[in-house]
């Protein structure tokens, strides 16, 4: 498992009290790696962000890793490693 989704899977377990009420809240995550996804700070950003547009469309609370598709509820790619 990728720390992005032991992060999304904490963040997802948690409740959290916000105007007086405790509430679910869920993240997405865009993960990009050096130098795969880019050589330089704006092409590692520029493909996390896309990764995390990407997670965004693919329903939120997932990690999408920059140039694959979605990866949901502990499914992840380790291609991390």
């Amino acid at each position: 498992m990728t720390a992005a989704e032991r992060i999304r899977k904490r963040v997802a377990a948690g409740l959290y009290g916000m105007a007086g009420a405790d509430t679910a809240i869920t993240i997405s995550i865009g993960a990009a790696g050096y130098p795969e996804h880019g050589e330089t700070a704006e092409a590692l950003i520029a493909s996390a962000d896309g990764a995390l547009y990407e997670a965004k469309r693919s329903g939120r609370n997932c990690v999408v890793l920059a140039g694959s598709s979605s990866i949901t509820e502990g499914q992840i790619r380790e291609k991390m490693r």
